[in-house]
């Protein structure tokens, strides 16, 4: 304890010495003198070590600070430069974004007047009842305090999410009607399977002979045509023209051996001076199944095909019914 006792008062001596010889030298001056290069005055004054040393402190602080104030302010720079050149590209995207929607708004309104147009041909219901989201309210613009918060205060919806939020609607109400419109026409490609509908002559014909009055072949004289003829080369394939159930494939008097289908809504069809048949009475059809070959049988100037559309009991033009003719 002694010895630990002794080292610190020698300690205590030391740095007793050492702040007064420091104290000292920092109290002792410096005599700083300015000669004129005329034969003015002489301006001399003192100062302190102390006083230097705290004139250099500050120059290093002063010289510290605007260092690092300057490589902050660089680095800011480039924050700034990479933010404007991020905000130009954001707004070229913008407007990239909106030449877009106005494309797709206009090529969209156009598809619509045209959907339009088909859902009143089809003689649709166009009452607003008949879409199931109609009544429902629009889509909610309001600015909250979480939008706000991550858009900023001055946040606000463009006119072109409206627009779109607009066509989307419209895309509804469309996509309801295409799906109507699908159906009505499914609807309509089951009918057409059993209307008569195609051109009876596989590969070709032409017509000699139109329904309606005219002057008979044989006689002479006014009669009156049931059907069309249509003329081809002899053997030719003879199909049904529409779905349907033979009930007569055999000789007809002047109509030479002759096909009879019946089909479903009323219809009725012969085809008749064939050379051969390929079906026999009771046998179901389908469209386009081969029943015959053209021939010149029963009362003919040459080979063709008879054709004719009986609608009830009353047979009726066959041209509206050859509108789709397939080679």
């Amino acid at each position: 304890m002694n010895s630990l006792h002794e080292r610190y008062i020698r300690i205590r001596k030391k740095s007793r010495i050492l702040f007064a010889r420091f104290t000292e030298k920092g109290h002792e001056r410096l005599t700083l003198m300015l000669i004129p290069h005329s034969e003015k005055k002489i301006f001399n004054f003192q100062i302190s070590n102390f006083t230097i040393s705290f004139f250099v402190i500050i120059l290093i602080v002063i010289v510290t600070f605007s260092i690092l104030s300057l490589n902050d302010h660089e680095a800011s720079q480039t924050k700034i430069d990479r933010l404007s050149t991020l905000s130009r590209s954001r707004a070229g995207q913008i407007v990239a974004f909106k030449e877009r929607a106005s494309f797709t708004i206009k090529t969209f309104s156009s598809a619509d007047i045209q959907i339009e147009h088909l859902w009143k041909t089809i003689g649709a219901d166009t009452r607003k009842k008949a879409y199931p989201f109609y009544g429902k309210g629009g889509i909610d613009y309001t600015i909250n305090d979480e939008m706000q918060k991550r858009w900023g205060k001055n946040f606000s919806f463009p006119e072109e999410v409206k627009e779109l939020d607009t066509l989307n609607q419209k895309v509804l109400r469309t996509t309801e009607r295409l799906k109507r419109i699908n159906a009505h026409f499914e609807n309509l490609k089951k009918v057409l399977r059993y209307t008569p509908s195609i051109w009876p002559v596989l590969g070709g014909g032409f017509i000699t002979s139109r329904f309606g009055s005219r002057f008979s072949p044989f006689t002479g004289l006014p009669s009156m045509h049931t059907g069309v003829d249509i003329a081809w080369w002899p053997g030719t394939p003879i199909w049904a023209t529409a779905d349907g159930r033979v009930i007569s494939a055999s000789f007809m008097g002047g109509y030479g051996l002759c096909v009879v289908i019946k089909h479903k809504y009323g219809f009725l069809t012969k085809y008749a001076h064939l050379q051969k048949t390929d079906v026999s009475p009771s046998q179901k059809v389908r469209r386009q199944q081969i029943i015959g070959r053209m021939g010149n049988t029963g009362n003919t100037t040459g080979y063709h095909l008879h054709y004719e559309v009986v609608l009830g009991n009353t047979p009726v033009n066959p041209a509206p019914y050859l509108a789709s003719r397939i080679f």
